[in-house]
């Protein structure tokens, strides 16, 4: 079997297994007045991340076109492709625990059937590559998630952020997913500890691996959380 046909297997067998899980949603969530399935939302919001597009409203511009149309019907099995304003009421109201458990088996799945030995460093440790990224932000009202930020000129910000982890190596172009954390404030005390006790419950931290982390300086309580 060629080298693309061998990834064309395994993107597709990756695919079933993240669908399998979109598919365990709550009743709530798949209610009959819902005319789009919850499965179709979240394999097009998957599709958005797999297809490189650079928002929502770019996918819903595309979502007619033929290529569009027929990768979404045959790679992600999508039925109706949902419209942007459906995308987000939908997937705003599915417990992102559906998401937490389809990354866990599909990278659980990876490490059993050894796709990720070339990222491995000579002593068989993962590098895993922790960064934490905001993707929105306001000096309003906050709601439950926001985190609460001080500025220097005294005022509150409010913002939404993420821990994001993903497999490395600096020989090989391309890096794997491994689990997203959003940051909110159930799991943060202060705004210059919530990385690290996002990662200190990250759910690979039994795995054997190399933690490269965006700051300089490493809380000392977490070194000891995650020894």
């Amino acid at each position: 079997m060629s080298k693309s046909r061998r990834e064309d297997a395994l993107m597709g067998k990756l695919l079933d297994l993240v669908r399998k899980q979109f598919q365990r949603v709550t009743p709530g969530d798949d209610h009959p007045a819902n005319s789009y399935r919850a499965t179709d939302c979240l394999m097009s919001g998957l599709a958005i991340f797999v297809l490189k597009f650079p928002s929502m409203l770019r996918f819903d511009d595309a979502r007619d076109e033929p290529m569009l149309c027929d990768n979404l019907r045959q790679l992600f099995r999508v039925e109706r492709v949902p419209t942007d304003s459906t995308l987000r009421r939908r997937l705003d109201a599915i417990d992102p625990n559906v998401v937490h458990r389809a990354l866990r088996t599909r990278f659980g799945w990876l490490l059993r059937y050894r796709h990720l030995e070339c990222f491995r460093m000579a002593d068989g440790a993962l590098p895993l590559a922790l960064d934490g990224t905001g993707y929105y932000t306001s000096t309003k009202g906050p709601c439950k998630q926001c985190l609460a930020q001080k500025t220097h000129g005294g005022k509150i910000r409010y913002r939404h952020g993420t821990l994001s982890a993903v497999v490395v190596h600096p020989d090989v172009k391309q890096v794997v997913p491994a689990a997203v954390e959003a940051l909110a404030m159930d799991n943060a005390y202060e705004n210059d500890d919530t990385r690290a006790l996002a990662a200190s419950r990250h759910e690979y931290e039994r795995a054997t691996k190399i933690e490269l982390q965006e700051e300089v300086e490493i809380r000392q309580e977490h070194i000891q959380k995650t020894q």
